[in-house]
């Protein structure tokens, strides 16, 4: 979750935007139909502001609004959560490239598991069937973990239609 930590008027707004990469040297707020900034209205004095739920990010950029007089800003971090999974899988070959994506594929599926697996940490913040059938291969060969991957097929069958049929995500609509 990004935090700022700012002193400003009432009525200033800083907007944060966040993404995983940037286009054009910026980060776009609104990406694959996601809106990926939010807007932060201050009251008089020094506040910190977090945000509610949780962003996926590697840049950051702040930009103020309506601002009669400087903003301070005193710090800018991130507060964060992970899946509590230890690596005990491992891979390696005589080939770099294959190693490389053996260390993407841990990572993707570090990055794509909260309480279940997701699409994607951008957007998609729920547990799918399609994307989860992969994460749990991963998951499998990268921590031998179980309880997510239980999780995911609990999910999986509590979703399911009258007629069985299982939904392509669980939890929602």
């Amino acid at each position: 979750r990004p935090r700022i930590d700012v002193e400003g008027r009432a009525g200033d707004s800083v907007d944060v935007a966040y993404g995983e990469q940037l286009l054009g040297g910026r980060i776009m707020p609104m990406l694959m139909s996601t809106r990926c900034a939010d807007r932060y209205i201050l009251r008089d004095g020094r506040q910190v502001h977090q945000s509610f739920e949780w962003r996926s990010f590697r840049y950051l950029q702040l930009s103020f609004r309506t601002a009669a007089a400087p903003v301070r800003v005193h710090g800018v971090d991130a507060v964060t959560w992970r899946y509590p999974a230890v690596v005990r899988g491992r891979f390696a070959c005589s080939d770099p490239v294959t190693e490389q994506v053996w260390s993407a594929c841990v990572r993707t599926t570090d990055l794509c598991t909260d309480d279940a697996f997701m699409d994607t940490p951008l957007r998609e913040k729920r547990n799918w069937l399609g994307d989860g059938s992969h994460a749990v291969l991963g998951a499998l060969a990268a921590w031998g973990d179980t309880p997510v991957i239980r999780r995911y097929f609990q999910l999986a069958v509590q979703g399911a239609l009258g007629d069985g049929m299982l939904r392509m995500f669980f939890p929602g609509g």
